[in-house]
């Protein structure tokens, strides 16, 4: 009897520490430490989870739609989004992101100001998700969050951007989930993750000077608007080279017909994710993570350390 009395006593306590330790801002689950803890480097991080156990800031801002429309930063529960807060914020409205924070230690914050553009996280209170995970959704219309001037693959050899998404609808024409460009079109883009400009295929694209003509290859396989899946593209500027990885499986091998020169000599005007304003390019889909590196390394093991943490394949 006394040691069943220890044992419920010794577990009460340790469920109480456990609470404890779990409430603390830098605690993060065992097996999966913060991805930039260990890759570090980033030139860019938005993610509804912590990335960098250093890491201080908010997630993401957020607004709901009420009179006033008042707006709340939302913080992480050790390496989580802290759902409880926005659950509280929302009282069963609609919930936009106005802010994705950066997590890099860059201050590429990506935001939008106008209402009717900014993406969803909420429908009534219920928070979205994908895997168990929560997520954003863009809406294939208007929705985008954006940053202007830029020093972003300016001078480089190579970029790399990991995009957690599920694809809601596949696009006919080109579609956005991370871009970076000298204007405000396409005719200068440095780099482009997506999906469309060869209807309902995987699309990477880019552009190594400032002026000249911007590559976009594609896959055969066509997009999966089923599962959430990590679709990664990797641009040798140097080379010059275009690889695609569908869920760490490569899709996509291509010489793009760049010349020679720098990257770019000239800051990028903007960054967005979830689609291009002035080209009508917005993807309908859900994202949960964008990670840019101005390198190709580790690939694989970036890519294992995001798929541990949402079970995409």
């Amino acid at each position: 009897m006394r040691l069943i009395l220890f044992i419920l006593v010794f577990l009460s306590v340790g469920a109480n520490a456990q609470m404890v330790i779990k409430a603390h801002p830098n605690y993060v689950p065992l097996g999966i430490t913060p991805i930039l803890d260990i890759y570090t480097n980033a030139a860019g991080a938005y993610s509804l989870r912590k990335l960098r156990s250093g890491y201080t800031g908010a997630a993401i801002r957020i607004r709901k739609d009420t009179t006033g429309q008042p707006e709340q930063d939302i913080n992480f529960v050790g390496n989580d989004l802290d759902t409880n807060s926005i659950k509280s914020f929302l009282n069963a409205r609609n919930g936009f992101v106005v802010t994705w924070y950066d997590q890099s230690g860059n201050g590429l914050n990506v935001t939008q100001a106008t209402q009717a553009s900014q993406p969803q996280i909420a429908a009534l209170g219920s928070i979205y998700y994908e895997n168990n995970r929560p997520t954003i959704l863009f809406d294939g219309s208007n929705d985008i969050l954006e940053r202007l001037n830029v020093d972003l693959f300016r001078n480089q050899d190579s970029a790399a951007c990991y995009a957690v998404t599920r694809w809601i609808s596949s696009p006919a024409v080109l579609r956005l989930l991370f871009f970076c460009s000298n204007n405000l079109s396409f005719t200068q883009t440095r780099y482009l993750l997506g999906g469309g400009n060869t209807a309902n295929k995987y699309s990477i694209g880019s552009r190594r000077l400032d002026a000249g003509v911007t590559f976009v290859d594609n896959t055969t396989d066509n997009i999966n608007t089923s599962n959430l899946v990590l679709q990664t593209g990797l641009v040798n500027y140097a080379t010059p080279r275009h690889l695609l990885y569908i869920n760490n499986i490569e899709k996509l091998t291509a010489i793009p017909g760049y010349v020679g020169g720098n990257t770019s000599n000239t800051t990028a005007l903007k960054i967005s994710i979830g689609g291009q304003t002035t080209a009508a390019a917005n993807a309908n889909a859900r994202i949960s993570e964008v990670i840019i590196y101005e390198n190709l390394n580790n690939r694989s093991l970036i890519e294992t350390n995001i798929n541990n943490y949402y079970g995409i394949y």
